[in-house]
């Protein structure tokens, strides 16, 4: 039973709120409306007119490849002005297919709202006890007993829902919230769910699928492989809830036959090959959303709006996603989401399961910038090699299907120009996308130019690192108070290495730096010899919330973090860029042998078609450009040693073509000096005689 009102201050808010419209699912629930009203001071205008109120099915999911089957109920209110107070009242009762003789609801407050008031209450029979379950200490029901029945009634008035904060984890509820549910255990709960998911009729199409993964030649991991496949890339997802409500799955044999379905169609049909392969299946329902906040509400179907497969082969049990395409790692590396927690449907189950660890892993994304450095005033080279695995590479994997080559050649120039200034793309973009290791590999060169800073000192340019992806990935909230948690970019698995390579450098030491807490690790290596300086990046996010008692730790761990990241190479002017060889920007070896499924496919060139070859940023920068072959460096004049600078040599610049000069001019004199003792000896008489 729902009675509301609410005042519309201003013209704004009669023009979202006089369409009064109610959605509800036609096939369980039944809906009695009581009254529509509008008070005007005094005044009581009636509009409960039910020949007035449109039923539509609107469909509004359609987009999104959802078909569910609501029904909204639409009345357009006439004569509705401002500080009018819209009211209404109805009831809804709801039979559903799941534990039809249990209760349970879940209600939550609007964000950001000013209330006048509030009431919630609940009526049971004492003989049938429920749980209930808040928001916090400051939303608990008053509880009265009388005639056998228990009341608990919500009350609270004149209060602001509070705005949720920037950045709060999905699984977080910032608003006031109330739970029923009459359900004991997660145990009832599987058992219903199952018993009302059992599909026993299965027909040939079933057979035939199996038939077509168990060839002779393939083995119980290949055939497991060929089944994922299968459903994942070669069955369209769209939910189609008008027969069931989208509670009950659609047989497994009519999911086959049409080649769609939702996640639990899909997931039903996979777990039904697989103990045709003889293979352990169990599906398992996961909340997206709520993800591992689900642990901490009360048992109840409702808690549920995913579907995911768990499956036992050679020992090891593992959870995969169907909704997800072109996946790669084979049956025991296959990742998904971390939803948190989960329940698996079968007569076995009590509570609620996390997923395998192996299902869970984190990939890496890793980024390798070799860049042969031009302090003359001429263009410098840059080669970037991007590896990604495990779920960073599904990730790449997927951009690359769905956006034409073109358009990733060209974002991917952008991106380059905005750290470098001036890009122009050297050859083709290539990548190669091997599946069966889920490892996905990137390959570029570029010419850059315009990044290059006057220095302080005489004679040097100063070159700030571009910007890095740990630093890009670490970010803290605006403010230093905060209520709720702040989400952390998890899973995260980065390494960035930077090569500079160029004339006028020296080895120097610099200490390893490491930053470790509960949330995060982070590693910086430096290794430099004369003219090659590198360094490398690595974070992993250890958690996916950072609560508001850890802001101040966390808070000055990634100020370390960001200026241990941040770098300027203080170079002496004058010397132009290494030749690129033929290993400069390549994609690395493969770690195997590449399986037939592997990819690799360079775009076509660069310069062609609709990827520009070149871009120059808008973001204004310093810039040392042709005036660099104008500066000379001065014999002994070298800068202060910091941390955060890389010295440059300590002699004026070396000329290789002199050095080489001179191991001629030594060469020559020592074959003269040969020929010279040759001719004395023969002069002399004491050479030998041939006969």
């Amino acid at each position: 039973h729902i009675h509301m009102a609410m005042r519309l201050e201003n013209m704004q808010a009669v023009q979202q709120e006089s369409q009064w419209r109610l959605e509800f699912e036609p096939r369980n629930q039944t809906v009695i409306v009581h009254w529509i009203k509008i008070r005007r001071g005094e005044t009581e205008l009636d509009h409960t007119q039910l020949h007035k109120i449109h039923l539509l099915q609107r469909e509004a999911g359609l987009e999104g490849c959802v078909i569910d089957g609501y029904f909204t109920a639409l009345l357009l209110i006439e004569d509705v002005r401002p500080s009018d107070i819209l009211e209404w009242c109805y009831t809804t009762e709801t039979h559903p297919r799941l534990l039809p003789e249990n209760r349970f609801a879940f209600y939550q407050l609007p964000p950001a709202a000013p209330i006048g008031k509030v009431f919630f209450c609940v009526r049971f029979h004492e003989q049938r006890p429920r749980k209930w379950k808040s928001s916090g200490e400051d939303f608990k029901p008053e509880e009265t007993r009388a005639n056998g029945e228990i009341v608990w009634q919500w009350a609270k008035e004149n209060f602001s829902s509070q705005e949720p904060e920037e950045n709060i984890p999905s699984w977080h509820l910032a608003c006031p919230w109330i739970q029923i549910s009459d359900c004991p255990d997660w145990g009832v709960v599987a058992r219903a769910v199952t018993a009302a998911w059992e599909q026993m009729s299965l027909d040939a199409t079933i057979a035939g699928l199996v038939e077509g993964i168990c060839t002779p030649e393939a083995d119980l991991l290949a055939r497991v492989e060929r089944a994922m496949r299968l459903v994942q890339d070669e069955f369209r997802y769209l939910s189609v809830n008008l027969d069931h409500g989208g509670q009950i799955p659609t047989p497994p044999d009519t999911v086959a036959r049409r080649r769609f379905g939702d996640c639990k169609d899909l997931s039903v049909l996979l777990v039904h090959i697989f103990r045709r392969l003889g293979v352990t299946a169990n599906p398992v329902l996961v909340n997206t959303t709520r993800r591992r906040g689900i642990a901490d509400a009360l048992p109840s179907p409702g808690m549920f709006d995913h579907v995911v497969v768990e499956y036992e082969v050679q020992g090891e049990t593992r959870w995969v996603d169907v909704t997800i395409k072109n996946q790669g790692g084979g049956p025991l590396k296959r990742l998904l989401p971390n939803y948190g927690y989960g329940l698996v449907l079968n007569d076995a189950t009590v509570e609620l399961t996390k997923p395998p660890a192996a299902s869970v892993v984190p990939g890496t994304y890793r980024i390798r910038e070799n860049i042969l450095l031009d302090t003359t005033g001429a263009s410098s080279s840059v080669a970037i090699v991007t590896c990604a695995e495990g779920n960073e590479a599904e990730m790449l994997r997927h951009h690359f299907s769905n956006v034409p080559l073109e358009n990733i050649a060209r974002e991917r120039l952008q991106h380059c120009a905005d750290r470098y200034r001036n890009a122009k793309r050297i050859g083709e973009l290539k990548y190669r996308d091997d599946r069966e290791t889920n490892e996905f590999h990137v390959a570029e060169v570029f010419e850059v130019n315009g990044f290059l800073s006057p220095s302080e000192e005489y004679g040097c340019c100063d070159f700030f690192l571009p910007p890095n992806l740990v630093n890009s990935s670490l970010r803290l909230p605006e403010t230093h108070k905060r209520r709720d948690p702040f989400a952390l970019p998890q899973p995260c698995n980065l390494i960035h290495v930077f090569e500079v390579q160029t004339g006028g450098m020296q080895n120097f030491n610099s200490p390893r730096s490491r930053v470790e807490s509960s949330l995060l690790r982070f590693n910086r290596q430096i290794r430099a010899m004369p003219g090659c300086w590198s360094v490398t990046l690595n974070l992993t996010i250890l958690d996916e919330v950072m609560m508001p008692d850890q802001f101040d730790e966390h808070s000055r761990r990634v100020q370390n973090i960001w200026h241990e990241s941040t770098w300027r190479l203080t170079l002496p002017v004058g010397y132009p860029g290494a030749g690129r060889n033929r290993a400069f920007g390549t994609l690395p070896a493969p770690s195997r042998p590449l399986a037939p499924s592997a990819r690799m496919q360079p775009l076509q060139s660069a310069n062609q078609g609709a990827a520009p070859s070149s871009i120059q940023s808008t973001v204004p920068k310093p810039v040392l450009n042709e005036s660099l072959a104008g500066l000379t460096t001065p014999a002994g004049v070298r800068p202060e040693s910091t941390s955060r600078r890389v010295r440059r040599s300590k002699r004026p610049r070396s000329d290789n073509s002199s050095m080489k000069t001179v191991w001629i001019i030594v060469i020559c004199f020592v074959l003269l000096l040969i020929i010279l003792i040759v001719l004395v000896a023969s002069l002399s008489g004491d050479s030998p005689i041939m006969e």
